[in-house]
């Protein structure tokens, strides 16, 4: 097996469909996430042509479990994440940026 290089690793990087398309001047699409526990709201999203999802920690029940299915599935299929939580700095919202 062949060792991977830093220029592999640059090349394997996720891309973020939000900056790729402001940056061609275009409009990006964004769904809001509160009421759906399941991965699947990745899947509704892209095939509704958001670009991303909007992870609300602040109003919703949703544990951080939850939160790492829903944000590896949008991973998976090319949607970008974002997180809003109550307060920045305490340890939720710390482990909920490692979560994905």
């Amino acid at each position: 097996m062949a060792a991977t290089t830093a220029g592999d690793a640059m090349a394997a990087a996720p891309t973020n469909p939000v900056t790729q398309k402001m940056a061609a001047g275009g409009v990006a699409l964004g769904l809001g996430v509160r009421m759906s526990r399941s991965a699947e709201i990745a899947r509704i999203a892209r095939a509704t042509g958001h670009d991303f999802l909007f992870i609300d920690l602040q109003h919703s029940l949703f544990g951080l479990e939850t939160v790492g299915h829903i944000a590896q599935a949008a991973l998976a299929l090319g949607i970008a994440r974002w997180r809003g939580c109550a307060r920045c700095g305490t340890p939720t919202s710390r482990r909920c940026w490692t979560t994905g």
